[in-house]
């Protein structure tokens, strides 16, 4: 069963134990099964945080890391997911680098690459992932929904919580939906999908 309280350490690519840093995520390494979790930073991303999107053909995705002010530490962790597409993605990964840099989201986000991967359904967009600390924590779930309103981002967006990421669940393979909430275009209302996912299918 998935705990909600994930381990101190992780197995990293190299077999070695790496320290859980912040928010749990998915390494999805082009495609393959091997799975390894881990915070961006405990393997050194940040110093890739100010490289454009598609200028990146080595590593799957590119992270932004808080470096101003406090945010608590990953509960129960989930993210908010934005698909943008490849004519906008640099110049999107910019704003929402520096947003989370400057303390306006949560801890930390990603972006997909230019790097070939297996698990996107629509080559022409990437996907960005904006943390939050814990999806039951409504009042800051909200918070960065309506940072991200502020940013410019008004269309519908996407909910997902890593605990729903690790066990694998995706709109394809779960007969209910796959998302925690929904938020409709230009709301920061909570909405809970009653079907399958509202967005396009994400392998994050």
């Amino acid at each position: 069963m998935i705990q909600k309280h994930l381990p101190a350490v992780v197995v990293g690519t190299s077999g070695k134990l790496k320290p859980l840093l912040d928010i749990t995520v998915r390494d999805v390494n082009n495609g393959t099964t091997k799975e390894n979790w881990y915070i961006g930073k405990a393997l050194g991303k940040e110093r890739r945080m100010s490289k454009h999107p598609l200028d990146e053909h080595q590593e799957p995705w590119l992270w932004a890391h808080r470096q101003v002010g406090t945010y608590p530490e990953s509960v129960y962790s989930g993210k908010w997911m934005l698909f943008i597409p490849d004519t906008e993605i640099n110049e999107v990964w910019n704003i929402i680098r520096m947003a989370v840099e400057e303390g306006k989201l949560g801890n930390t986000a990603k972006v997909a690459t230019a790097k070939p991967n297996a698990n996107a359904l629509d080559r022409h967009r990437k996907l960005i992932c904006v943390y939050t600390y814990d999806a039951e924590d409504k009042e800051d779930v909200v918070r960065i929904l309506q940072a991200l309103r502020d940013l410019g981002f008004s269309q519908g967006l996407t909910y997902k919580t890593d605990e729903a990421t690790i066990a694998r669940e995706y709109s394809f393979n779960t007969a209910g939906p796959v998302s925690k909430y929904y938020a409709y275009k230009g709301t920061v209302d909570l909405s809970t999908p009653k079907g399958k996912s509202q967005k396009r299918r994400s392998r994050v």
